[in-house]
């Protein structure tokens, strides 16, 4: 990998230390205003460079031809905003839309011009109890985007209620679609390879209370059952194909606190391999795929930090020259083109949303797109850190403590901020808007990842089991009563408060 030989751009400063003097109380807009940028993508030829902007006062998607030096708004939305945005292939892209606020989206695809915008999938809405437009034929989910096939994704078409669905292939230019398998019985995910061929299927079955995996060695083989367990024990399940071979990428916790990343030959039925083992975080992966080099090269997951893990020699070179041009910030890669010679860097820390850079392996060059907003000055926004104390019971609980910029760190009002659960959820590392705001008004901001989180492996989050509103807040108040014994915090000035569900 080149040594970067040039910066095209101005580094921001972001303070390592607190400042002498506490920052001015910023306005509101300065936290909660629309990102001026978001989600940029490059398409697989790096032709185009999408993201997301505001207009109408909704997000919408802007289109930029890099040959042509075009920029295009392609959408107007006047009622809902543009939720995530992909790359379906060299020129069309596929967005998702939020519908009423609900957790329901619409699925559609347009071209990189704005033209051929088709309806794949229609939101489901409810109006009170009641359901309306509903269309069952276009309930589905994403299984595969299928690169090498431009015009088609896979799909999994529910039926009902049932959770259960079938997969078809559904052409992005006309909304067709063609049955590629009928479920083979309670099967709830399904997992392609590389070509894009059905080759395992995850069951549970809630009534016999067990959780399968079936593979098939090929889109004509028969299949068969390569583990079985009861579906709330450790054990393991398949994520992704490593390449275009038969070895699979599976998460396990068998025998492990914490589930970790590993291949597995599904013909031999055995792990070969570790990739990721954590002793305190579970590995649940965002996957960073080479077509260039026909495997997989990376995986993120959240640790203390977001963290990403480079299993690519020349991937791990390239990442710590960015880490050098860009030290105050966690430096993630968000979309490449399928020749890597162009990547977009997003750049983000606790005290900054984020910025976009453009790197161009070939020129050494690294260039400032946009920052997400540019109303904030990381310099002036707080440091999340993260903590660790000893419940009541013994058990280590983790978490993070917002420290209001420019102010002593001593008997400060501390509000506690718990997120939403009960099970499953936990707080992370990153920019939160609703926080800052709060610490600009000088409150200490308290996030205990209680029994019951997840994130810190199966016993962390059993051992909150039937105890919602025990021991569960046990910890909230423990956690209180830790930063009071640290001097953190004034006893007689702490408040709760949260819009979690």
């Amino acid at each position: 990998m080149k040594i970067f030989r040039s910066l095209c751009f101005s580094l921001l400063t972001l303070a390592g230390v607190l400042r002498a003097a506490p920052p001015p109380e910023l306005p509101l807009e300065t936290f909660f205003g629309d990102a001026q940028t978001s989600q940029a993508q490059l398409s697989p030829d790096g032709r185009y460079l999408a993201f997301l902007a505001p207009a109408n006062n909704r997000m919408q998607i802007v289109v930029v031809d890099r040959v042509a030096g075009k920029r295009q708004r392609i959408t107007d939305m006047k009622e809902e905003s543009v939720a995530s945005i992909a790359w379906l292939n060299q020129s069309r892209l596929l967005f998702r839309q939020q519908v009423k606020g609900q957790e329901s989206y619409g699925t559609y695809a347009v071209n990189a011009d704005g033209s051929n915008l088709r309806v794949l999938q229609q939101a489901t809405v409810l109006d009170g109890d009641r359901v309306s437009n509903l269309d069952d034929r276009r309930s589905f989910s994403i299984i595969d985007n299928l690169p090498e096939d431009p015009d088609h994704v896979l799909i999994n078409v529910a039926r009902g209620n049932s959770g259960l669905g079938d997969v078809y292939r559904l052409n992005v230019n006309n909304e067709k679609r063609s049955l590629v398998l009928n479920n083979l019985g309670k099967v709830r995910t399904w997992l392609t390879d590389r070509k894009g061929v059905i080759r395992v299927a995850l069951v549970q079955d809630e009534n016999e209370f067990h959780a399968s995996i079936l593979y098939r060695s090929n889109a004509k083989a028969d299949w068969k059952e390569i583990a079985r367990r009861p579906y709330d024990a450790p054990g393991w399940y398949p994520v992704a194909f490593e390449g275009e071979g038969n070895t699979l990428i599976i998460v396990s916790d068998v025998d492990r606190k914490t589930r970790g990343l590993f291949t597995y030959d599904p013909e031999a039925e055995k792990i070969t391999g570790t990739l990721i083992d954590d002793p305190r975080y579970d590995v649940e992966p965002s996957f960073i795929y080479s077509h260039k080099k026909k495997k997989v090269i990376g995986a993120s997951y959240d640790a203390e930090r977001p963290t990403t893990v480079w299993f690519d020699q020349e991937m791990r070179q390239l990442q710590a020259g960015l880490d050098a041009a860009l030290p105050d910030t966690v430096n993630v890669i968000q979309s490449f083109t399928r020749d890597e010679t162009d990547f977009v860097i997003a750049a983000w820390s606790d005290r900054d949303p984020g910025s976009f850079y453009m790197f161009n392996a070939k020129q050494g060059s690294l260039v400032l797109l946009a920052r997400r907003n540019p109303l904030v000055e990381p310099a002036q926004m707080s440091e999340m850190r993260p903590i660790s104390f000893t419940a009541r019971d013994g058990m280590q609980l983790y978490g993070y403590l917002t420290v209001p910029a420019g102010r002593e760190l001593q008997k400060m009002p501390m509000i506690v901020n718990p997120h939403g659960g009960p099970y499953g959820p936990r707080d992370s590392w990153r920019f939160n808007p609703e926080l800052q705001f709060l610490a600009n008004r000088g409150y200490l901001i308290l996030q205990v990842n209680f029994r019951g989180s997840g994130g810190y492996g199966r016993a962390y989050e059993e051992g909150g089991y039937r105890q919602w509103g025990l021991a569960m807040q046990d910890d909230l108040t423990d956690g209180v009563k830790w930063a009071i014994a640290q001097g953190y915090a004034d006893p007689s000035r702490v408040a709760i408060y949260t819009n979690a569900p």
